[in-house]
């Protein structure tokens, strides 16, 4: 088995659990240092895949780090859930339709980062597992991406490398 093939899998067998994330969080639509919904429902997603979840990471109560095995290298993925004032959308509409006037929203795709960081997460983890690979798999739940630093909270580990991204205009 390569690489490649267990990702697909993994990723293909968690696709609704991924989805369902990031939909859940696009409707709770929480801002920065308010994402208590969006920050348990990953953590969780991350636990009922055998992460160990320490919550309230480094004193804020909506950061998280998920921790899969243990050792050398250390990958880390960075996630992000936080919404933005005033950007309010319905879902699958391209026509400014907010559900709620001057509502929270993803403007800026926080859900589908987060999702997406979890995804990787996961199947990083499957490879470790099915080849035999040591490390640890590290998901860092950071809030407040927009304004708030939530990103400076991650606990200082060393880490071999650290995966964000984000979307472009």
């Amino acid at each position: 088995m390569n690489y490649l093939s267990i990702i697909e899998r993994t990723i293909e067998q968690q696709r609704e659990r991924i989805t369902a994330v990031s939909d859940k969080i696009w409707e709770f639509a929480e801002v920065r240092y308010e994402e208590a919904q969006s920050a348990e429902l990953m953590a969780q997603a991350l636990e009922d895949n055998g992460f160990q979840v320490t919550r309230k990471a480094g004193g804020i109560d909506t950061a998280f780090v998920a921790t899969y095995g243990s050792g050398e290298p250390v990958i880390a993925f960075l996630g992000e859930y936080d919404a933005l004032p005033s950007l309010s959308q319905q879902a699958n509409c391209d026509i400014f339709s907010p559900v709620v006037a001057a509502g929270n929203g993803h403007g800026c795709g926080h859900n589908l980062l987060g999702a997406g960081a979890l995804a990787a997460a996961l199947a990083t983890k499957a490879c470790m597992q099915e080849l035999g690979l040591a490390g640890t798999v590290k998901y860092f739940g950071c809030p407040a991406e927009e304004g708030g630093g939530g990103k400076n909270s991650k606990q200082a580990t060393k880490l071999a490398v650290s995966v964000n991204y984000s979307s472009g205009s």
